[in-house]
């Protein structure tokens, strides 16, 4: 019997383990078991290709001769890739140079590129031969406009112009043609000038000037005879001044009327008898007397004048009155006036700044109208009053207010020092630019000076950069509604006075732009090239109302606030007001419910803008907490020290808090208020539009608008004294369901609606829609005309309308493709025409004839717009609320 086991390989033991054969080893068959191969020939040992398909260690051993593997040199591409940029470099730069147009974007990416390759190949490209050199007339006066023309035979980037010893006289720019050959450079001088002018025009970032000049002769005006005014009543706190003792009272038998040239414009006088300055037989005056023996005639001290001196102060004819009494003034260290009250009850006196291009018996500065400040004139008593009728009695809405000092009521409240806002055309006491919103009181229009209209064209002269500033919401940019820059030309003793840039100062004159902006700085430029004029406000909180300044020319600057939750914070919000001597905080209104201030509203914004009345010292505000402000500011002066100019206020605040039927957040003030003589203007979110008499703080008459308004409240005063009010409503809450918005005129002086005017429009949860921008009240040859620009109509975009002021009849309308909410602008022609420019939301502003609604040009900003501009002479400014914000300077020609 054979054994089973004897094929089988011996057993594996333990004690074998040791062996020195390997656990790798193969364990081979032996030659005579092995099986035959199938094919013929050399049999291939199967080997892997690599050892990375063995999960472990590879083999310990191997069988037979194994190829030799080899890495694969891999090809060197670096060259490939270097002959390839400089293949794209070449064909980039070729299509640079040869195809690209030199004008443009692109041309300006071009120019720098193609001088290297000219200079390369030795190609010099022609440089511009200045054709022709001239003027309208070859003399001038100081202050007035002097314009060149520059022609040239092929096109360059600017001009400018310099005397004999090559200093660049300083001027505006300006192409006249798209193929920029043809040019105007627009000269104003502050002082005589007599030389030849050289042309100079800039090509390739280099001035050329082939010698072209003209004999130019600059001379001042023929001074006009000494102006003959009453003597002021110095009234206030402004040291360095008088302020007069208790007044002496006296008769005089009969009136005097004095017959003078007619003074110059922006001189308050009394020389030609008119009903309001003659002396009535009965009134009386009062006489305050510095010690004895002063002449007749008083002037200012030499060291109490600006730089061109105030007009000489005559008294009017003797009167024979009883001897008055003489009272010793204690002394001031400043000027000594004669003060004479002008009549009974005409206790309103204005501070003026005077201009200093109104020439005096011995002026010897003829520059461009220089405001100058602290001098007194007598201001007219308003004589304008308010009652309500039976429609609009306050009871018929269940209107109640109550006034405050703190958290204390004040019950039977009458005001001592009376607020009197003058007429808009005596708001300011200069002609000195745009100082709030809508530019007055009145909230007319928003712009200064009158235009030189040719081409009919608007063209950017210069722009800045704004910035941005994350929320609680979102990022904001630029600025915002309303968002109307102030512009302001300084005196020359407050331009040297305050913190402005050195090489800003020595610029006359100086029309200073302030922007308050949603980045939480309050921006500075010079209108003429848009560079800074001073070191920022930094507030640090989204800033969305306008810019409001004193409009004496005093450098006090207000503004509000209109957010105050942050990214990371939350702060303080309310209403500022700082002293641009030195860019520090005079004021702070606190907007938010607290121990010392109660309200009905709980938003503390600040989206309205404010007004200075000058005739009290006063500043008027409404605010988003439904509270109604005025702001005794008690401010002192110290003008006449110019050395070290001091400004300093110690405000009395008081506010009146009302409601009628409605919630209590409707009850907020988001428009600007208008005013006129004793009596305030406010609208709020239900929708009442309101007249207070600020004498008392009590609601004189309401009116039911049906729904919020946001637009400013405009007043214009009609030929017969009545007044009109002019406003509009946004579709916010009680008109959404119907979705029409209201334009409507009131009667001023007891709320009854003359006329009513219904734009469809549509809701939408931005409180866009509807009247948000504010009207232009149409002047001069559009003085029966009033615009308004409706948001998000029936059909998409805006509208704007011209209205009839007597009626309210549509005389023509304009549709925007785009949203807008920026309120339009007028201006107007030295030849009569007027225009009306407005800015929509994508960045277009439209310049559209005022009678006609034509348009007459456009141009494309490509950022977004919700702010409303300003105008100073032919020079519109407005900012952005798009990335990458900026504020524009835009030339009107």
């Amino acid at each position: 019997m054979s054994n089973p086991n004897m094929n089988r390989p011996p057993r594996r033991r333990r004690a074998d383990r040791h062996k020195n054969v390997t656990s790798q080893e193969r364990q081979l068959q032996r030659e005579e078991m092995a099986p035959l191969p199938l094919r013929s020939g050399q049999a291939r040992e199967q080997i892997p290709p690599s050892y990375d398909n063995y999960d472990s260690f590879p083999p310990g051993m191997r069988i037979g001769n194994q190829p030799e593997y080899f890495e694969p040199e891999r090809t060197r591409r670096w060259p490939y890739v270097f002959m390839g940029i400089i293949g794209f470099v070449i064909l980039a730069v070729s299509l640079l140079y040869f195809v690209v147009p030199q004008d443009g974007v692109l041309g300006d990416i071009r120019k720098p590129v193609a001088n290297i390759i000219d200079k390369l190949i030795g190609k010099e490209e022609p440089r511009p031969n200045i054709v022709k050199f001239e003027t309208a007339e070859p003399y001038g006066l100081t202050g007035g406009r002097n314009v060149f023309t520059i022609t040239t035979d092929l096109p360059v980037e600017n001009v400018r112009l310099r005397d004999e010893s090559g200093n660049v006289i300083v001027g505006t720019s300006n192409s006249r043609d798209e193929s920029r050959k043809v040019w105007t450079y627009t000269v104003i001088f502050d002082e005589e000038f007599e030389g030849v002018v050289y042309a100079s025009v800039l090509d390739r970032d280099v001035w050329i000037s082939d010698g072209k000049g003209i004999q130019l002769n600059i001379t001042k005006p023929t001074e006009p005879p000494p102006l003959i005014t009453q003597p002021p009543v110095v009234e206030g706190n402004i040291k360095g001044q008088l302020v007069s003792a208790e007044p002496i009272v006296t008769d005089i038998p009969a009136p005097v009327e004095i017959s003078t040239p007619s003074p110059e414009p922006g001189i308050a006088s009394f020389a030609k008898p008119t009903e309001e300055n003659k002396i009535s037989p009965t009134a009386q005056i009062a006489i305050v007397q510095v010690p004895p023996q002063l002449p007749d005639v008083q002037t200012l001290p030499q060291s109490q004048l600006a730089s061109s001196d105030e007009p000489v102060i005559i008294t009017t004819a003797p009167v024979q009155t009883a001897e008055p009494l003489e009272t010793p003034v204690p002394d001031t260290g400043g000027s000594t006036f004669t003060a004479i009250e002008p009549a009974q009850n005409d206790e309103n006196i204005e501070i003026i700044a005077e201009p200093d291009d109104i020439e005096t018996a011995d002026s010897g500065d003829t520059a461009e109208q220089q405001p100058q400040v602290a001098k007194l004139t007598p201001m007219p008593s308003v004589g304008f009053t308010a009652e309500a009728v039976s429609g609009t009695n306050p009871s018929k809405v269940g209107y109640k207010d109550n006034v405050y000092i703190g958290a204390k009521e004040q019950k039977d409240y009458k005001r001592e020092r009376i607020l009197n806002m003058p007429a808009p055309e005596n708001y300011t006491t200069y002609a000195g630019g745009v100082f709030t919103f809508r530019g007055d009181n009145f909230h007319r229009n928003a712009a200064h000076g009158d235009v030189d209209i040719i081409r009919k064209q608007l063209q950017v002269m210069w722009e800045a950069e704004l910035g941005s500033l994350r929320t609680g919401s979102g990022t904001l940019y630029g600025a915002g509604w309303t968002g109307q820059p102030a512009i302001i030309k300084w005196s020359k003793e407050l331009r040297e006075a305050m913190n402005i840039y050195d090489d800003k100062k020595a610029v006359s004159p100086l029309r200073e732009v302030i922007l308050p902006a949603q980045d939480g700085y309050v921006y500075f430029f010079d209108l003429s090239d848009g560079k800074p004029t001073r070191d920022k406000i930094n507030v640090g909180y989204p800033l969305k109302s306008s810019a409001s300044v004193d409009p004496q020319g005093r450098p006090i600057l207000a503004f509000g606030q209109g957010i105050s939750k942050l990214a990371n914070k939350t702060g303080d919000i309310g209403y500022y007001v700082y002293n641009l001597l030195n860019n520090e905080q005079l004021l702070f209104i606190n907007g938010r419910k607290s121990k010392k201030q109660v309200q009905y509203a709980t938003n503390g914004a600040f989206d309205g803008t404010a007004l200075f009345d000058r005739t009290s010292d006063s500043m008027i505000i409404g605010g988003e907490n439904g509270l109604l402000y005025t702001v005794q500011l008690n401010s002192e002066f110290d003008f006449a020290n110019k050395d070290a100019m001091k400004l300093s206020i110690n405000p009395e605040v008081l506010y009146q808090r009302g409601k009628g039927k409605q919630e209590n957040p409707s009850v907020s003030l988001e428009s600007s208020v208008a005013m006129y003589g004793q009596y305030i203007f406010a609208a709020d979110k239900q929708g009442y539009i309101r007249c207070v008499d600020s004498t008392t703080m009590k609601t004189v008459w309401v009116f039911d608008a049906g729904d919020n308004t946001d637009a400013a409240i405009a007043l214009d005063l009609q030929a017969d004294g009545s007044l009109y009010l002019y406003t509009g409503t946004t579709v916010h809450n009680r008109s959404r369901k119907k979705g029409e918005a209201y334009i409507r005129c009131l009667n001023a002086a007891t709320g009854e609606q003359i006329w009513s005017q219904a734009v469809k429009a549509k809701y939408d949860k931005s409180e866009r829609a509807g009247v948000k921008a504010s009207p232009v009240i149409g002047e001069k040859s559009i003085s029966d005309l009033v615009f308004f620009t409706v948001n998000n109509v029936d059909g998409g975009g805006a509208k704007l309308l011209a209205l009839n002021k007597a009626t309210g009849d549509v005389v023509w309308s304009v549709s925007i493709e785009s949203e807008a909410v920026s309120s339009p602008v007028a201006v107007y022609s030295k030849t009569g025409e007027a225009f009306i420019i407005q800015a929509d939301y994508k960045g277009k502003l439209i310049m559209l004839n005022a009678r006609t609604g034509e348009i007459t040009c456009t141009l494309e900003l490509n950022c977004n717009i919700d702010a409303s501009p300003a105008v100073y002479d032919d020079i519109l400014v407005i900012a952005s609320c798009s990335k990458n914000p900026k504020i524009y300077g835009i030339r009107i020609d």
